[in-house]
């Protein structure tokens, strides 16, 4: 999710369109790169990892890491073993669309408006994954804590309180398992991207619990 991205005219089809010119993108543009991109959505980022061909299958000829590097590392790609082409060329393929969301937001709309729709472009695109709402109900806070909570400050803060903690903790435990399939298909994942995802399982948490119904004491 990272915003570096190093124009390569052969790789992008606008840059091949405008002689490798920068020009803006609009910010309905931006925001479906930021919903489209797959590291929201952990479902759709393990049936990506799921999709690959395997990449050393028996019987078939492997590249070897010079040919590997020097074919795909333009990319941003990198082989310390022999793989399949097949396999090779999947993890160029996501590479490849992932740069060119990279380009789109690059080249959007900069500001503090523009930043927060982003933003609410990517809690749109959690929301619509199964995992992360499943994930807002693991249960963290305790019925006492809960009836704490409620007595200090009222049953619908309590709620919107519950309900972000039990997200955003229930997201933190998503995170070794979306860190571990980014790194498999070699995706730019950071720790400020892992932020940003815990943060957006706190806000889908609170929304949901807010809005289903929780039993007090």
């Amino acid at each position: 999710m990272s915003d570096f991205f190093v124009r390569d005219v052969n790789d992008n089809e606008v840059a091949r369109m405008t002689g490798g010119q920068a020009l803006p993108t609009t910010l309905g543009q931006t925001l479906k790169a930021t919903f489209d991109d797959p590291l929201y959505r952990p479902t759709a980022l393990a049936a990506q990892s799921s999709n690959l061909p395997e990449a050393a299958p028996e019987g078939v000829e492997l590249l070897d890491t010079d040919t590997l590097n020097e074919r795909y590392g333009g990319l941003g790609l990198k082989f310390d073993k022999p793989v399949s082409e097949d396999y090779a060329s999947a993890l160029a393929k996501g590479k490849l669309e992932e740069r060119k969301r990279q380009d789109i937001l690059e080249r959007g709309p900069t500001g503090f408006m523009a930043g927060a729709a982003r933003l609410g472009a990517g809690l749109a695109a959690a929301v619509t994954d199964p995992v992360n709402i499943a994930a807002g109900f693991i249960p963290v806070v305790s019925q006492a804590r809960y009836a704490g909570m409620i007595a200090r400050m009222g049953k619908t803060q309590a709620m919107i309180g519950k309900g972000f903690i039990e997200g955003a903790l229930g997201n933190a435990a998503l995170e070794p398992l979306v860190y571990g399939l980014s790194q498999q298909q070699q995706l730019d994942y950071t720790l400020a991207d892992s932020a940003v995802n815990v943060l957006f399982g706190g806000i889908l948490g609170g929304g949901i619990h807010l809005g289903g119904p929780i039993r007090c004491p």
